[in-house]
């Protein structure tokens, strides 16, 4: 059985920048901040686009999405795992003064273990055996994660957990169902999703829009069984 390489390096980077940014602490200058926080928009920007044009077939691809969207938003999967997660938060930053941080802390639980970029990355692992969309999740978790640990601290290590937890069983799942995934529009037109997600991500770091990623998740999944019908009566 593979190795999940992207999952233990991602989980390593997250422990690392939270670290790391806890012994700096507060002293990175809003410019430098922005500037990364830029960077890491055209990187997410790119690599959109990169596996959005391995599509195979587009009309799955784009109702895959609109139900998944439709799905996430009925189920309110955005307002429930923020909901979740704040309650974490609040327990680990119980005082008053630490508002903010729990705050913060919300939001890296979030980016770690709950964006697009991760699922897809821990889904394509596993049926594939690709590592490259977690490894550049990790590279790009060791500057933002960095930034928040400069004013949460070194308790942005604890994110790294329910990464591991998270991205872990979707690997192995995704790992057991791969014998009937592994066609080759099925890993297409999974690949375009993930892309068209990453892309909502990009503007999201740009500050373009603000769109609650989390919602649109369930197509990362649905795509699987609409492609087949898709197959199956086209």
């Amino acid at each position: 059985m593979a190795f999940p390489v992207g999952i233990v390096v991602d989980v390593c980077a997250v422990a690392l920048a939270g670290f790391l940014g806890g012994l700096v602490g507060n002293r990175l200058s809003e410019r430098v901040t922005n500037a990364l926080n830029i960077l890491m928009g055209f990187v997410a920007l790119a690599l959109g686009i990169i596996f959005t044009i391995r599509v195979k077939q587009l009309a799955p691809v784009v109702l895959s999405l609109v139900l998944g969207l439709i799905l996430g938003l009925l189920l309110r999967l955005d307002d429930r795992i923020s909901s979740l997660f704040g309650k974490v938060s609040r327990k680990l930053f119980k005082d008053e003064a630490d508002e903010e941080k729990a705050a913060k802390f919300n939001i890296v639980l979030v980016l770690s273990c709950c964006t697009g970029t991760g699922i897809f990355g821990a889904i394509t692992e596993g049926l594939a055996g690709d590592s490259t969309i977690l490894i550049c999740k990790a590279i790009m978790d060791l500057t933002t994660m960095f930034i928040f640990a400069t004013t949460i601290g070194k308790a942005t290590c604890l994110a790294s957990i329910p990464a591991a937890v998270v991205f872990t069983s979707l690997f192995f799942l995704a790992k057991l169902l791969a014998p009937t995934l592994n066609a080759e529009n099925f890993q297409g037109n999974f690949y375009a999703v993930g892309g068209i997600i990453e892309l909502i991500i990009a503007f999201n770091i740009i500050k373009i829009t603000k769109f609650k990623v989390i919602d649109a998740l369930p197509a990362l999944i649905l795509v699987f069984p609409i492609t087949y019908l898709w197959n199956l009566i086209f």
